[in-house]
């Protein structure tokens, strides 16, 4: 009896872990698109004159190759999971990823008219 408690217990800190990483990936996913866009496009320059055009490329296919591993997939692993839960849960977890990532946008733009004002 003890052990399937344990195994219940431990669902769930997985799933709220899962949780807490995709919130923060929800977060930082507008900052990490528009710095691929600026590498892959060769924009970057205007923000770093220091990145020449291959390594921005290989930079912009490392970041990409790394978000779609720990941001991308966790994400839609942990939108899976909690599909089947609860509906407040599972509306209070989704509005919880789209204010993250709004705030990320924010961000984003606020930083790229700040910059490119100059």
């Amino acid at each position: 009896m003890q052990e399937l408690g344990s195994g219940k217990r431990m669902k769930k800190v997985l799933l709220f872990l899962l949780g807490v990483l995709a919130i923060f990936c929800s977060l930082i996913t507008p900052l990490t698109l528009f710095f691929l866009f600026l590498c892959l496009t060769g924009l970057v320059y205007r923000y770093d004159g220091m990145m020449d055009e291959g390594t921005a490329l290989f930079v912009g296919a490392t970041l990409l190759f790394f978000w779609l591993v720990f941001a991308l997939f966790p994400a839609l692993a942990f939108s899976k999971r909690i599909r089947q839960s609860q509906k407040r849960l599972k509306t209070l977890c989704f509005c919880a990823m789209a204010a993250a990532f709004a705030v990320g946008t924010i961000v984003v733009v606020y930083d790229s008219i700040r910059a490119f004002s100059t």
